[in-house]
């Protein structure tokens, strides 16, 4: 028993400290449409049919990883073969798909790596004939965190909002009065009425029989 073992626990130790060597990766996408520090990004990787491995194995924890542009070459893949980057942990999704997320502190431009297509560029930095088409570092930019609105923010743009309304209410007033003012204005003077009252003419008393 121990002899069958041995090489069992070798695969795992293989896989934990050197990351999934030679799976069948076929792609490598960003499902976040516009990612940001802080937040979770979103990858989906995808495999060849009759993939089988499930993610409660160790090469879920490290087949792929993101790096700092600083931290690569020009073409994407890490500077220091060692460096392990932030490893994305993956789930199946569903048959050959599976999904991680990962999210960083600062904005700027990352790089998110498969270690099987880069153990196969080393095998054909080497001379070493690889038949598998696997895919090339994916580079992606993310943008600094959304400004959110403060306390003190929201208290400013209520009050600017109350005194717009308030002086909107004043024009209105002021220009219903100065409308009514003109009105009067245009109105014809009307003669004074005096009053009537009983007249007596002289010599029109009452004349005796």
């Amino acid at each position: 028993m121990l002899w069958v073992a041995l090489p069992a626990v070798g695969v795992l130790l293989a896989v934990g400290t050197a990351g999934a060597k030679g799976l069948p990766v076929e792609s490598v996408s960003v499902a976040t449409v516009q990612p940001h520090a802080g937040q979770p990004v979103f990858v989906v990787i995808r495999f060849a049919p009759g993939f089988k491995l499930g993610d409660e194995d160790a090469w879920a924890a490290h087949e792929i990883a993101a790096f700092p542009k600083a931290r690569t070459d020009r073409e994407g893949w890490p500077l220091d073969r060692t460096d392990a980057g932030l490893p994305i942990a993956l789930h199946r999704v569903s048959d050959t798909v599976f999904r991680g997320s990962f999210a960083v502190a600062d904005p700027g431009d990352y790089v998110i790596v498969s270690w099987s297509s880069f153990y196969s560029y080393e095998d054909r930095g080497r001379g070493i004939v690889v038949t598998r088409e696997f895919p090339t570092p994916l580079r992606l930019h993310i943008a600094d965190a959304p400004t959110a609105v403060t306390g003190s923010g929201a208290t400013s743009t209520l009050a600017i909002g109350l005194i717009t309304a308030f002086a909107v209410v004043t024009l209105a007033v002021v220009g219903m009065w100065s409308v009514r003012r003109r009105a009067s204005h245009l109105r014809p003077e009307q003669p004074a009425v005096r009053p009537v009252k009983d007249r007596l003419l002289v010599g029109d008393a009452p004349r005796r029989p």
